[in-house]
């Protein structure tokens, strides 16, 4: 019986092994199209060429091996086939929770909390308790964890077993885990997106990326189809008409559908394999015509972009290596080093041709730069080659590698490392090698309010004698009302309509939050505040020079012109040392004028049916002087597409040209509802324009138009408008993001478009956003237009965080996405039908070895390669923070809202090491003392600065005004004082507030080092210079 029951167990476990296998082999799976490059696929089982299947673990291991790809988009594509495959994955994730790679290690974890292993769960314990490595790991092990065992109950075994301590501290943090956390709710939310993907909503603008072009798939079906009839010269003949077809269009990339690139650049990758297949016969045919084609351009003294496209048509003919020699030395002369890096991984795959000479150059380049691990990869490559090539260096013949390790060994000496393309003063948030904790905050160097008042003045009407109307502002009336009674008797006015509130005194503010970036050349302060420019000595904030538009004047001057609309301020400044200039972006008053005299036509004639005026642009581009601040030019005297601009980012000194991002076309009125964003070029000298280059185009009254696939009839939705920002530089190449989702690098030289990568633009957060609009705009979350921050170069990555995304994004400086990590939240309340962006990170920084620091809501830090290293969450920030050598400063709130703080965080780490509470009234006592002398000279222009800068600092200085009084021993001087405070406080009470950025006096500062110094400059335009200790 017993013999009986065994063989049934084995014929049974027989069947179940034939039903098993059967199963799973009538399953849909996973299959990679490694040689066209498309994400993986499901393929029904029996379909024609299908192999058969063999194991679950041998089909997902490629899978496994593209999480360890650089690009993002690979990664991405491996996730979402991984997810489909359930348990099989369990086995080859676990063992990755021991790799090296940190990414690859939390991708693992990732995928076990997807097909929710429970047996990982002992392994994940111990990477969430652990100490040591990127906190990545520990939070996604700990995340994992609280997925997995969300009753505690398998944890809680734990604390009896070897694992009691690691149990014990995983139990601690899972209390401290706030599922509220946003970072914690975006992990969840990928998750599910991995499981249920969904598909993004599209931007109706005019990007210049398109669907996959045709072309390519017909040249890879002609010469497919010549091969196979044995033609292979033919078939070489119209790889290379493909290449000679057209090198300076684009075209989308075959890697990566985002990526639109140059379309030969796409031709010669699809025929690269088959070119080197048949080398030889390649070079017979066509070596002749690369030969003649170089010498013509060796005697045309051909530049870059001729070598460029010679490269693009010859790089794989005998030729191909000297062009690209020729190409690296002109950048190399010019010390272009950034340069020379962009071209050699433009054109790396004739690497094994290349000459040693073109490796030296590359080399000493990236030691040029900092980057000393490329140069000795480089250098490792030259020393492995047989030629025993030598260098003629100071007199002295040496090998090429021993020149090379000299080169290395020299910028070791010289600690040679630069964080970005642009200069520090440009961007002032990158380590300049301050120690902050050095520095005094008790008392400050100087200070001075560099801002605009922005309110809104409270106008009342009164008819004189004759019938006349007249304007009164509050402070030209006495407060008290029996004086003012008798003040409007004595001019005989009468009473004619009540307060009306509403009208901008100073104009529009700008949209920024905290405008007011200062900018530092040498020892001068450059600082535009949209209606005056000030420079100012960094030693001691002495006024070396102000530069006023005269738009007040013109608005003021006569009291019917008080209620126009004055255009949003954009206060961009940038300094050019080499030519001592200064461009700022800042209202023109002759535009006004002219923008007054249109109005005043149409007010006189509308009644006959006139159409209103097309909308005039009033903010202009200016430079100035440096030394002297007077004006060189100004594009309100140049031509049609200079003076019909709207200017909204903020000038990008390139060489001989001044970039912008400017918007065109837009008139509201005409109904014109048609926005276009282009680039122009401006030469520096004349501020004539030299090329426009459309960027991207939408319609929609200034709003972004999306289509949402999902909803019902795939519904038409708007979003807020997110203005473009200020283009950044890479050698002669310029980098710029969009207000339609793409980033786009543009040739300078001639302004063309290198690439085109469009970025995730709309996931669900606006797409849900823009649904709750109207409420979240009247709690003031959802503001009407949003600045992009401008793209930072480092170490040829290029940082983007753009506000019509949640997403903070590497790229490489082909175009290719490398990472990204969720910077914003979208938090829905369904029963009150309000939804509130809560974006973590709103500002960030990169230091001089690719490190990258995001500032927000809380503060985190990441690799290079896009690894969360730490995360500060009891920081949050009111600003601009700021890199020094030791710590990272950090402005946030006060003990009030209206005070404020400095955080100094450890870069290591992360916590937080120093906390400095700024005492403003104390900070500010010596600049009050000093404007209430110069307010009560005999100075009559200093007497009227000073005046004005008082009523801008507003009540703090009214309550320091009074403090000085008390203490004066003399009746006179008392007596003076009171005068001027009365005059102060009448001014400022006689202001509207509310009617700006919230509360008048609310904290909120940016902080920039220079040269030893901590220029902190609030929302309001006040300028505190904190000195170190040493000083």
């Amino acid at each position: 019986m017993s013999q009986f029951f065994t063989t049934m167990k084995r014929l049974f476990a027989v069947c179940f092994s034939v039903w098993l296998l059967s199963a799973w082999g009538n399953q849909p799976r996973m299959q990679a199209d490694v040689r066209a490059g498309e994400p993986p696929r499901a393929e029904a089982a029996g379909q024609p060429g299908q192999k058969p299947l063999l194991t679950p673990a041998k089909d997902i291991s490629p899978l496994f091996e593209d999480l360890r790809s650089p690009y993002a988009d690979v990664r991405e594509r491996a996730m979402f086939a991984l997810a489909k495959a359930g348990k099989a994955v369990t086995k080859p994730a676990r063992d990755g929770l021991g790799d090296k790679d940190p990414r690859y290690r939390a991708a693992c974890i990732d995928l076990l909390a997807l097909a929710g292993d429970v047996n990982s769960l002992p392994e994940l314990v111990e990477l969430a308790a652990g100490d040591k490595g990127p906190a990545l790991i520990r939070l996604n092990a700990l995340r994992a964890v609280d997925v997995l065992d969300p009753s505690r109950e398998k944890v809680e075994g734990m604390l009896r077993g070897g694992r009691a301590r690691a149990a014990g501290a995983v139990l601690r943090a899972l209390r401290d885990l706030d599922p509220k956390d946003p970072a914690n709710i975006a992990w969840k939310e990928d998750l599910l997106v991995y499981r249920n993907p969904r598909r993004p909503m599209s931007n109706l603008a005019i990007t210049g990326v398109g669907q996959q072009d045709e072309s390519l798939d017909d040249l890879l079906n002609k010469i497919n189809g010549l091969l196979s009839q044995g033609e292979t010269a033919k078939a070489l003949s119209a790889a290379q008409a493909a290449l000679n077809s057209a090198p300076d269009s684009l075209m989308p990339d075959n890697r990566n559908e985002h990526l639109c690139v140059n379309a030969a650049l796409v031709y010669s990758r699809a025929v690269r394999p088959f070119i080197l297949s048949n080398l030889k016969q390649y070079r017979e045919m066509f070596d002749d015509q690369a030969r003649r084609q170089l010498q013509s351009l060796r005697q045309r003294g051909g530049g870059p972009q001729l070598l460029r496209e010679f490269l693009y048509r010859y790089r794989y003919t005998a030729y191909g290596a000297t062009a690209l020699r020729m190409l690296l030395e002109e950048k190399y002369e010019r010390e272009r080093y950034d340069e020379v890096i962009m071209e050699w991984n433009a054109f790396r795959d004739i690497h094994d041709k290349a000459d040693t000479a073109s490796l030296i150059i590359t080399a000493i380049s990236y030691c040029r730069l900092g980057r000393l691990e490329d140069a000795r990869t480089m250098l490792i490559d030259i020393a492995s080659r047989p030629d025993g090539a030598k260098v003629r260096a100071g007199g002295v013949e040496m090998k090429t590698s021993d020149f090379l390790m000299a080169e290395i060994r020299k910028a070791l000496a010289a600690d040679s490392r630069t964080a970005a393309a642009n200069s520090a003063e440009e961007f002032p948030q990158r380590t300049t090698g301050v120690k902050l904790g050095g520095l005094d905050f008790g008392s400050v160097a100087w200070s001075r309010h560099a801002g605009v008042l922005y309110a809104g003045a409270r106008v009342e009407y009164y008819t004189d004698a004759k019938g006349t109307e007249i304007k009164l502002m509050p402070w030209e009336m006495p407060s008290d009302p029996e004086k003012k009674r008798k003040f409007l008797k004595a001019r005989n006015l009468t009473y004619q309509s009540g307060a009306t509130p509403g009208i901008r005194y100073g104009g529009a503010p700008p949209v920024d939050p905290h405008p007011y970036r200062p900018v530092v050349c040498g020892n001068r302060v450059v600082i535009n505040n949209g209606n005056s420019v000030y420079c100012l000595r960094l030693s001691d904030g002495k006024l070396l020079w102000k530069y006023d538009n005269g738009v007040n004047a013109v608005m003021q001057g006569s009291r019917q012109n008080l209620g126009i609309h004055r255009d949003t301020k954009f206060p961009h400044a940038t300094v050019v040392p080499e030519k001592r200039a200064v461009y700022v972006i800042i209202e023109d008053s002759r535009s006004y004028r002219k923008k007054m005299a249109t109005l005043t036509k149409y007010s006189k004639t509308r009644k006959r049916g006139k159409k209103h005026p097309e909308r005039i642009p009033v903010n202009a581009v200016v430079c100035l002087d440096l030394d002297t601040g007077k004006v060189r030019w100004s594009t309100a005297d140049g031509d049609d597409d200079s003076r019909r601009a709207w200017f909204r980012s903020g000038p990008r000194y390139a060489g001989d040209v001044v970039l912008l991002t400017v918007s065109t076309g837009f008139s509201i009125i005409q109904k014109k509802d048609f926005v276009d964003i282009s680039m122009l070029a401006l030469d520096a000298d004349t501020g004539r324009v030299r090329w426009r280059l459309p960027l991207s185009a939408w319609s929609g009254w200034g709003k972004i138009i999306l289509h949402d696939p999902e909803a019902e009839g795939g519904t038409v939705r708007q979003c807020p408008a997110v203005l473009p920002p200020t283009a950044t530089t890479i050698g002669r190449s310029a980098v710029v993001l969009t207000n339609a989702g793409t980033l786009v690098c543009v040739d300078i030289d001639s302004g063309r478009r290198r690439w085109i990568a469009q970025y995730p633009e709309f996931t669900k957060i606006l797409a849900i956003a823009s649904h709750y609009r109207m409420q979240a705009r009247n709690q003031g979350r959802f503001p009407k237009h949003e600045i992009n921050l401008p793209p930072v170069v480092c170490r040829d990555r290029i940082y983007i965080m753009p506000f019509d995304s949640d997403y903070f994004m590497a790229y490489d400086t082909s175009g290719r996405m490398l990472w990204r990590v969720r910077a914003a939240l979208l938090l829905v309340d369904e029963r009150r039908g309000s939804a509130e962006i809560r974006r973590n990170s709103e500002q960030f920084c990169v230091d001089t070895q690719g490190t990258v620091y995001l500032v927000g809501k809380d503060v985190r830090a990441y690799s290079p390669d896009g690894v969360l290293l730490w995360r500060n969450t009891d920081v949050s920030a009111a600003g601009s923070a700021v890199l020094g050598e030791d710590y990272l400063a950090v402005p946030t709130t006060g003990k009030t809202p209206q005070s404020g703080a400095v955080v100094l965080l450890d870069l290591k780490t992360g916590r937080t090491a120093k906390r400095h509470e700024l005492d403003l009234p104390k900070l500010l006592l010596p600049r009050f003392k000093a404007l209430a002398s110069q307010a009560l000279s005999n100075d009559k222009d200093k007497a009227i600065d000073a005046f004005d800068e008082l009523v801008r600092f507003g009540a703090p200085a009214v309550a320091a005004l009074r403090k000085i009084a008390g203490a004066r021993e003399s009746e006179t001087a008392k007596k003076h004082l009171d005068y001027l405070i009365n005059r102060v406080e009448r001014m400022d009470k006689g202001l509207s507030w509310r009617e700006l950025h919230g509360n008048r006096h609310r904290w909120g500062a940016n902080l920039a080092l220079v040269k030893g110094r901590l220029l902190l400059t609030t929302r309001e335009g006040v300028i505190l210079a904190f000195k170190t200790a040493t000083n």
